[in-house]
């Protein structure tokens, strides 16, 4: 549950930057840029966790299906109304907080992990991959192809790693 947690504040930490940047309080804004910063460390973490102590496995690919299409619906409906809001209050954090705890909690028991923008930085892709046992999730460089063999670190339920260039 650690994991996924830090993979949805991972997430989400564009709003905070977008918020702290559009925030008129340059207190405030230099308090919600850094804590954005800080969250969006929560990918690297649990990747770096992952390769350096967790446990490698090979799993043979039998379907793939790229995951990352809803990441644009994630950007505009839970992004894009926070940012039309000029200059937001205390108030307006406040509810911003209470929407972020139930949106938290709908995403730790869910599995939505694929959205997260800072994946596509990184240069890497969620893809819906079926091992034979119904679909996972797999975050890689390029794509798998049905029929490969991948050697996986498990990032967290449901959510593996792949290292490398090539499957």
């Amino acid at each position: 549950m650690g994991a996924r947690l830090l993979l949805l504040l991972s997430a989400y930490s564009p709003l905070l930057l977008i918020i702290g940047i559009r925030d008129h309080n340059t207190r405030q804004s230099w308090w919600l840029i850094g804590t954005g910063l800080l969250l969006a460390l929560g990918l690297p973490i649990v990747i770096a966790a992952a390769v350096w102590l967790g446990h490698s496995q090979t799993m043979h690919v039998t379907s793939v299906h790229d995951a990352a299409a809803e990441v644009s619906g994630y950007l505009t409906s839970f992004i894009l109304p926070f940012v039309s809001r000029a200059g937001p209050t205390g108030r307006d954090l406040l509810a911003y907080g209470l929407f972020g705890v139930f949106l938290a909690t709908a995403y730790l028991q869910s599995g939505k992990l694929a959205l997260n923008p800072w994946i596509f930085f990184a240069r890497h892709r969620i893809y819906e991959v079926d091992f034979g046992n119904g679909p996972e999730l797999v975050l890689a460089r390029h794509a798998p192809s049905t029929g490969d063999d991948l050697t996986l670190s498990r990032l967290t339920r449901g959510l593996y790693f792949k290292r490398g260039g090539t499957p």
